[in-house]
């Protein structure tokens, strides 16, 4: 199965490595990967989030990371509200790398 690849330059500044992404109303979303790590909470509703090896169901409450290059994607989803939390741990690996 093929998946899109969503890039870190598409949602970060160079100055800091966070967005917050709330989603109202997550539709149905094929499998995807990206190459920053993404912490999910679900606010309201439900659906299946499924990998390319497993389906589980999620709800209000579920929260659940998305390691980078991990494909993931929601099946079957109604009245579905997430707060998606990416960052780059990349620039936590440069900022550590500069303290003596």
């Amino acid at each position: 199965m093929s998946s899109s690849n969503y890039k870190s330059n598409s949602y970060f500044s160079h100055e800091f490595p966070l967005a917050i992404s709330p989603q109202k109303r997550q539709k149905e979303l094929a499998l995807h990967a990206h190459d920053f790590m993404e912490l999910v909470v679900v606010i309201a509703g439900r659906g299946l989030h499924y990998t390319q090896t497993e389906k589980y169901e999620i709800q209000r409450g579920s929260v659940f990371v998305i390691q980078p290059g991990h494909a993931h994607g929601f099946l079957e989803t109604r009245s579905l509200h997430l707060v998606n939390i990416l960052f780059d741990l990349s620039w936590f690996d440069r900022l550590t790398a500069e303290i003596p």
